[in-house]
């Protein structure tokens, strides 16, 4: 009984926090809001997991467990890959942003002459379109 309520209360003040995040956010809107991402995505993922705890608590209903630690799994996943991001985020846009201007540099020295495109020069550019 008290674990049941433990989990509870950790749910409950882990959905308060979700809710403050929401209402107030806390960071600044640099990187494209990406701080108060990857905060409302842990919040997340720790909101499903203590549901998920809370639900293999129940009696019965595997099929509701399983699909907890999957939706948990899945949450858990996507923080750690926004963390990952926020780490490499620099590197990727400094690297698309040279590309693009060597790219630049070779239609410009050889504006006469039809440019090779690589298949890796497609993806530098789709990148720096998307950054």
């Amino acid at each position: 009984q008290n674990v049941k309520s433990r989990e509870l209360r950790l749910f409950t003040v882990g959905f308060l926090f979700v809710a403050m995040h929401h209402v107030y956010s806390p960071f600044d809107n640099r990187q494209f809001e990406l701080m108060d991402r990857l905060e409302a995505a842990g919040l997340t993922a720790f909101n499903i997991s203590c549901f998920s705890i809370l639900a293999t608590q129940i009696d019965g209903y595997a099929v509701m467990k399983i699909g907890a630690w999957v939706v948990t799994s899945i949450a858990l996943v996507r923080y750690i890959v926004l963390i990952v991001w926020a780490v490499m985020r620099s590197w990727v846009i400094k690297h698309a942003r040279n590309q693009h201007v060597m790219w630049q540099m070779r239609l410009q020295e050889e504006s006469s002459q039809e440019v090779a495109t690589s298949c890796r020069d497609i993806v530098d550019r789709t990148i720096y379109k998307f950054l």
